[in-house]
């Protein structure tokens, strides 16, 4: 124990070690073997828990394009690597403090350009929904890091932030934008984004304006653009709204059961059960093959306008 201990110098054991009776060397002996197996112990150990170089050299540091501005690449190689709260905290904080159009949003971003991933960008999105002018410029400011890319989901985020917080005349800029840099495909899913926030603003003529808008981005409305538009009128009550779009529209397109049930349960939601029985049998008359959702929406509309017998 002393000789592991280093208490006993082992030079002053092997002078004494003449002296020693034979039991006494065979006993050093066995002391010094352990020694010499336990310091080859501590070496290995040491080894196996310290990385080498390499694995220092690819996990400390991450470089960036040639000739770029900043000398550390501006998004990780991972981008779908998890964020620091606190870090996605600071930024929003930003966001939430250089919210006016004068102030100099983009010389407060800087100093976390070297941080900056995609997967942080939507974090610090998704948490500012209600600071669209500040949200949009934190996204065109990424935009300009070298060698980052925003996502698809990004562009959705965006959007549906600048409809939550009213920046429509931003958000149909923005729109412009996409479709002539064509940074990002301007699918259908963006235009229901679109008809969804304009119906929670209370504007549903702008949302049925916009899917008129959608062939100006070489977008075809289709019966599942209908069904989405007629849907978001309903459930935000506009239900009128969404029967007299629907008696114009429904000359160009053929409506399935599903825009008929969406409809009749709409009507039902506000009380009026007569309007969804009228529906219901427009739908019949059509010959539209009725199925369990269109029955269980007449129900449901007979049941709440207090129409249970029938």
């Amino acid at each position: 124990q002393q000789v592991s201990d280093g208490k006993v110098p082992l030079s002053e054991m092997v002078v004494q070690v003449g002296s020693f009776s034979s039991r006494a060397r065979s006993t050093f002996r066995l002391f010094q073997s352990l020694h010499s197996h336990l310091s080859q112990l501590h070496q290995t150990k040491s080894h196996l828990h310290s990385p080498p170089l390499s694995s220092h050299l690819s996990t400390t540091h991450h470089f960036s394009r040639p000739f770029s501005s900043h000398p550390l690449s501006s998004q990780p190689l991972d981008s779908d690597l998890p964020s620091s709260p606190e870090l996605v905290s600071q930024l929003c904080r930003i966001l939430s403090d250089f919210r006016n159009p004068h102030h100099d949003i983009e010389s407060a971003l800087n100093s976390f350009s070297s941080k900056i991933s995609t997967n942080l960008v939507e974090q610090v999105l998704k948490r500012c929904k209600n600071l669209g002018f500040s949200a949009h410029r934190f996204f065109l400011w990424a935009c300009r890091l070298p060698a980052f890319e925003h996502r698809r989901e990004s562009y959705h985020i965006l959007i549906d932030i600048l409809g939550s917080s009213k920046q429509f005349p931003l958000l149909w800029d923005f729109l412009v934008e996409m479709r002539e840099t064509r940074c990002c495909e301007i699918s259908p899913q963006i235009f229901w984004i679109i008809f969804r926030a304009y119906c929670r603003a209370d504007l549903p003529t702008d949302a049925i304006r916009a899917f008129h808008k959608m062939v100006d981005f070489n977008i075809e409305p289709g019966s599942d653009d209908l069904d989405q538009l007629i849907y978001a009128l309903c459930k935000r009550k506009h239900v009128r709204h969404a029967q007299q779009f629907f008696d114009r529209i429904k000359i160009e397109f053929v409506p399935s059961v599903k825009t008929y049930s969406i409809l009749i349960r709409g009507w039902g939601d506000i009380g009026e059960s007569g309007e969804a029985s009228k529906l219901f049998d427009e739908m019949l008359e059509r010959g539209c093959s009725v199925d369990v959702l269109a029955y269980n929406s007449m129900l449901e509309s007979l049941c709440k306008g207090g129409s249970v017998d029938e």
